[in-house]
């Protein structure tokens, strides 16, 4: 009750407030009372790493995927509201008709060991590759080379997902994304346009959604084109910056 007196108290003394999304913003009016007039969605930044990356890590990216086809990334801290568990239900539902898939997990987090127990049960170690913590530069190179981004959170107690600033990473790379209707992502991906929105938690949309993106290449590219175009129109810093100085003046 003390830390909730103040949260508020602090947004209420505010002559104005960026929310990530417009998740963000709703919940800030709905649960605190915060005046509409008070709040301005401003979404998180990005930068280009490209300039930075160096052979060896492209190798070691190429050695990691080799022949895998197609790749599908999930880019995440490994907690259970990050819905790994989801994807690999839905992988593997979908391993007769992509053998030859690999699923890279990027990240770290206390699920680890029980999504890699879990990929076991499911018979899918050998199509899963657990990369751990990665530097930018190997994150791009990853995207670079990854036919599908998939990451599908739901809501764990009051952990959330504020917005989804992985799914931008990826539109940046001109990758096609896969979320949920959940929390901040339909800021993220514009569905139908950039990338695809499953139902939160559910299994099936989720399994039909990924087969319908990785069967449909030209699909996949065409919503790949459209969400860089608008992650380079909207989400660069130099961008962001605008939009803050906008705030304050």
């Amino acid at each position: 009750v003390f830390k909730q007196k103040r949260i508020f108290i602090a947004y209420s003394i505010a002559d104005k407030i960026a929310a990530n999304s417009n998740y963000t913003k709703d919940l800030l009016i709905e649960s605190l009372s915060i005046k509409t007039t008070k709040i301005t969605v401003i979404h998180p930044g990005i930068d280009i790493y490209d300039k930075f990356i160096q052979s060896d890590t492209i190798r070691k990216i190429n050695d990691i995927i080799g022949k895998s086809n197609p790749v599908i990334l999930t880019l995440a801290r490994l907690e259970v509201r990050k819905g790994h568990r989801i994807v690999l239900d839905a992988l593997s539902r979908l391993r007769n008709k992509y053998p030859n898939f690999l699923y890279i997990i990027a990240g770290d987090g206390p699920a680890k060991n029980d999504i890699k127990k879990y990929s076991i049960e499911l018979k899918l170690e050998n199509n899963i590759c657990f990369l751990g913590w990665v530097t930018e530069p190997e994150k791009s190179v990853l995207l670079k080379n990854t036919d599908l981004f998939v990451m599908t959170p739901h809501i764990d107690n009051e952990s959330v997902e504020g917005f989804g600033m992985s799914f931008i990473d990826a539109a940046l790379h001109s990758i096609a994304t896969l979320g949920t209707d959940n929390g901040g992502i339909p800021d993220a991906i514009i569905d139908g346009e950039t990338g695809l929105i499953a139902k939160t938690s559910n299994l099936n949309d989720i399994t039909d959604k990924i087969d319908k993106l990785l069967s449909n290449k030209e699909r996949r590219e065409s919503l790949g084109k459209a969400g860089q175009e608008n992650a380079i129109k909207k989400f660069t810093w130099d961008k962001k910056i605008i939009e803050f100085f906008k705030l304050i003046i």
